[in-house]
């Protein structure tokens, strides 16, 4: 018997020797296959980047990045799928993910304070982003056309929303802007044909021109009351005639806007825990497809 073990050790000692060292090295794609420096500094070294195989890009540094609007794409265009970039860097820059069709996921650092023109323009595999709290200004049309962008949550130090900052975000549902902001941009919201729900502040005095165009808006949150609003005379911008209306039905009466506050509360409340719910079993089904070597979610 002890021969017999002995005889099949060795056999299978011979087998795994014979197999390339290749085949047991973890298939993750993490070999860098391109790298560059992307900084708005001197030369641009200040900040860094590097691409994966598998379509990981990492941005480093400390600094501004540069502008990307000087050519179709940018460097790492259509080769991205997901995107880091580190604590240091400060700004994104104009047009650095303009087209990004196949970005479907983007984590920014708590050190940025500006999102550039047309950052994330058409990133049309882009549902959900976090911005960071540090953030005050979101330049003109930072998200347009990201057709699948579902939620976005903006910070509360947000000072600046410019023109066609979400233009055609077709499947947003949902939009809390933050206590602070003055003024929204023209064409805001323009043809997002989901969005129903709007949390404006008190601090607002002006809507842009076609703000809310082709918007199908249902609920408005505003903590104001009637007399601040027409005080405001935000509703006599008719180019932004979907919010106009939506806030005169509210302001026909206390309980009309009492009931839509309380609808737009509610549909806050189930989207996101919709949203934390999805979270929870995309990070379950990662969790068990990493212990079994399952394809995961996008695979």
């Amino acid at each position: 018997m002890k021969k017999k073990l002995l005889s099949m050790t060795l056999v299978l000692c011979l087998v795994l020797a014979l197999l390339p060292t290749a085949a047991f090295a973890a298939d993750d794609g993490s070999a860098v296959v391109a790298s560059g420096t992307c900084g708005a500094e001197g030369d641009g070294s200040n900040l860094t980047w590097t691409l994966t195989a598998d379509g990981a890009l990492t941005i480093s540094g400390t600094g501004d990045m540069m502008s990307q609007f000087n050519q179709v794409e940018p460097v790492w265009g259509r080769y991205v799928r997901t995107a880091r970039i580190a604590s240091g860097v400060t700004t994104i820059g104009a047009g650095a993910f303009h087209r990004c069709a196949y970005l479907t996921s983007v984590e920014l650092p708590d050190t940025l304070t500006a999102i550039g023109v047309g950052a994330f323009s058409e990133c049309k595999s882009l549902s959900a982003l976090t911005i960071p709290e540090g953030v005050t200004t979101i330049q003109r049309g930072a998200f347009t056309n990201c057709s699948n962008l579902v939620t976005l949550r903006l910070p509360a130090g947000l000072q600046t929303l410019a023109d066609y900052t979400f233009a055609g975000c077709s499947k947003l549902v949902m939009m809390n802007i933050p206590e602070g902001i003055t003024s929204v941009g023209e064409c805001l919201f323009n043809w997002c044909t989901s969005l129903q729900t709007v949390s404006l502040p008190a601090s607002l005095q002006s809507v842009g021109a076609v703000a809310f165009d082709g918007v199908p808006l249902q609920a408005v949150c505003y903590p104001g009351t009637a007399e601040e609003w027409q005080d405001g005379k935000l509703t006599e911008n008719q180019s932004s005639k979907g919010l106009a209306d939506a806030m005169e039905r509210m302001c026909v009466s206390r309980a009309r806007r009492i009931e839509m506050g309380e609808r737009g509360q509610r549909r806050v409340a189930t989207y996101f825990l919709h949203e934390q719910m999805l979270a929870n079993y995309r990070a379950l089904y990662d969790e068990t497809a990493c212990a079994f070597n399952l394809p995961r979610e996008g695979e």
